[in-house]
């Protein structure tokens, strides 16, 4: 069987990665020796709407099959991934949107995001005004393509 070619990283690439190989041995060689203390610090670094008690819960037992992590624990996913980068990254990009064609790609900055939810929650609530119910307005408003919204939206005023 073939292998696949490995494809080594440019200098300047390797020179700005938040890691290098050494640092991922270490921290690969911590999170082996002591799995739950590793993931329970790395854990402390999403921030929490209930903080978790329990690290993991796993059983390879055929009649109880299941891994969990963080199993009694609360987060809010848009507000690690986008929310709480505003302060400081609110200018960088959040998403990249790439469209079935090569120049269809659009870059949304986490302040943009931020907008994009409080215009989601007005026009729920215009959809809702017209007569949508709230499953099919969620399945538009969370279509791929952000013009497919805007040219919905503009049709129902």
């Amino acid at each position: 069987m073939d292998q696949e070619p490995i494809f080594q990283p440019s200098q300047a690439l390797a020179k700005h990665a938040h890691i290098d190989a050494k640092g991922y041995e270490a921290l690969y060689a911590e999170s082996i020796a002591d799995p739950d203390g590793f993931w329970a610090e790395h854990g402390k670094r999403i921030d929490w709407i209930k903080p978790y008690s329990q690290i993991s819960d796993v059983s390879y037992d055929a009649s109880d099959l299941h891994i969990k992590w963080y199993a009694d624990g609360t987060l809010n996913a848009a507000a690690n991934c986008l929310d709480r980068h505003l302060a400081e990254r609110g200018d960088q990009t959040a998403i990249i949107w790439e469209g079935d064609e090569p120049d269809q790609q659009r870059h949304s900055a986490h302040h943009q995001r931020l907008d994009a939810q409080q215009w989601k929650q007005r026009d729920l609530g215009a959809m809702a005004r017209a007569g949508f119910s709230m499953a099919t307005s969620r399945q538009i408003l969370d279509h791929d393509d952000p013009n497919t919204i805007d040219d919905l939206l503009h049709r129902l005023d």
